[in-house]
């Protein structure tokens, strides 16, 4: 199978991948597509350009596309069971919201010649979250209980998506590009704040100590959350590249084809 490079759309910019080929659309306006005659460090600069142009234009969704809205973002459900450390606990999130994205700066992208290690490297300054909670479990030696409202902030977050594609004959008897199952998301921050409300039912002492420790230790708080964030995004990211390009021909999402 030829190998195949690759234009995406940018960070933070993606759930589970669709499986059927969708109906055939043109390339979205917003998207300028690149050449395979261009070697791998060209085509990364003009995937680059083209990522930073689509990202304000997708920030309200496309459902033509199957684009979710991302300003902002929304989560159902996350689920952190984490009992290493200091925190042993099961967290459950509903209605999770993510402000922020608006303000993504993508810093870097990498495609290569090979359908491997395909990277989109991009920081947000602030992501304000919000959130209905529901916590059991202990901290330290104390146990943790209560349903409520959380809010949490994370500075300066990192993200660096990974994905690998192929090209596919789907249904139509087109060519598509196809983004794989499997893809990588490294999450990192500077800094956390995080506030539950409703903890032990109210009591006000065991409210505010419990809260002012997980600011104190909003490292092991945040590293309980890492995994779960960074596959929610991840599959909002890889749902919104499959929505593109599961629908768009490879001949039409791309420049000069017949050089693959």
């Amino acid at each position: 199978m030829a190998s195949a490079r690759a234009l995406c759309p940018p960070l933070l910019l993606l759930l589970a991948a669709a499986g059927a080929a969708l109906a055939k659309l043109p390339l979205p306006p917003y998207v300028r597509p690149c050449s395979f005659k261009l070697s791998d460090r060209k085509l990364s600069e003009c995937a680059l350009k083209s990522a930073r142009d689509i990202w304000p234009n997708i920030l309200k969704g496309d459902p033509k596309y199957k684009v979710p809205v991302l300003d902002p973002m929304h989560l159902d459900r996350l689920v952190v069971i984490d009992g290493k450390g200091p925190l042993g606990m099961q967290l459950i999130a509903r209605d999770v919201k993510m402000y922020g994205l608006p303000d993504a700066i993508i810093n870097s992208t990498t495609h290569r010649s090979n359908p491997q290690d395909n990277t989109y490297v991009a920081t947000i300054p602030l992501v304000h979250i919000t959130a209905k909670y529901n916590v059991s479990g202990r901290i330290l030696l104390l146990p943790i209980v209560g349903q409520g409202n959380v809010v949490m902030d994370l500075k300066n977050v990192k993200l660096v998506y990974q994905f690998d594609f192929r090209l596919e004959k789907l249904e139509d008897g087109e060519t598509y590009y196809i983004p794989l199952p499997g893809a990588r998301l490294d999450l990192d921050v500077d800094g956390m704040t995080i506030k539950m409300d409703n903890l032990f039912n109210g009591d006000g002492a065991l409210l505010d100590t419990t809260n002012n420790f997980l600011n104190e230790e909003w490292r092991e708080v945040f590293d309980s959350l890492r995994p779960s964030f960074a596959k929610a995004i991840s599959e909002v990211i890889t749902d919104i590249l499959n929505g593109i390009f599961r629908q768009v021909p490879f001949k039409d999402a791309f420049l000069d084809v017949d050089a693959v």
